[in-house]
């Protein structure tokens, strides 16, 4: 694939132009991080912007897996997170276990997510392997096959201070320093992470309204979702 069949400008490719460009490992260096590109869930308007770039494995369940795909380097090569949050609040489980594997949000709310995209942005998502603890009181860390899904604490801050160690590394946009506030129909909100809370099995960590974060229980139904996916 010829780079010069790709604007420069990360916004004014088709998602179709991106997704040869991912599976070509052919994205033009000018699709930096914190690069942006609008698009619409259901009928409403969001953004995406690339938080990293080559990050995300992915995993063995995706066709793309063990082939030419990005180079033969079983990478995703872009990281897309969603700068606001969706328009509509959810819990992240029935009831206050804060299983990320085996919890609503994972299983039925994010899944039903997936027809609301572009289709050619919908058809092109990659499988990656997320790692993330069992649940709050035991470390082992599971590798879950997901399409769309939140991030975890240490791939936002860094570290891992309110959850168990292992869950994915700080993408670069974060590393840049970029906010990690984020407005819900237009007004700041606080959003989910994957992450169990460790010590316990209520809760999840969350972003709270001003950047920081805090927790929230898995039943708590005015969560934000900040989207991700690889491509």
């Amino acid at each position: 694939v010829n780079v010069m069949e790709f604007d420069p400008v990360f916004e004014n490719n088709s998602w179709a132009q991106i997704a040869a460009a991912c599976a070509a490992g052919a994205v033009p260096s000018e699709w930096a991080v914190g690069a942006e590109k609008p698009f619409a869930m259901a009928g409403i308007p969001y953004t995406s912007v690339i938080i990293g770039k080559n990050h995300d494995n992915l995993h063995a369940d995706d066709p793309k897996y063990n082939t030419a795909y990005n180079g033969g380097t079983n990478k995703a090569a872009l990281t897309l997170m969603m700068k606001e949050c969706y328009a509509t609040t959810y819990r992240m489980h029935s009831s206050n276990v804060n299983n990320w594997r085996d919890c609503e949000m994972r299983l039925t709310t994010l899944p039903a997510r997936l027809p609301e995209l572009p289709e050619l942005l919908r058809n092109n998502i990659r499988t990656v392997g997320k790692l993330t603890a069992e649940r709050g009181d035991i470390s082992t860390i599971l590798t879950t096959a997901d399409k769309l899904w939140l991030l975890s604490e240490v791939e936002v801050f860094g570290t891992n201070a309110n959850s168990q160690p292992g869950e994915g590394s700080q993408y670069a946009h974060y590393t840049a320093g970029n906010s990690k506030i984020k407005n819900r129909n237009g007004a700041p909100a606080w959003w989910w992470f994957r992450s169990p809370r460790s010590g316990g099995v209520t809760y999840f960590p969350i972003v709270d309204s001003n950047g920081a974060i805090s927790y929230g229980n898995a039943s708590n139904t005015g969560g934000g979702l900040a989207i991700c996916c690889c491509m």
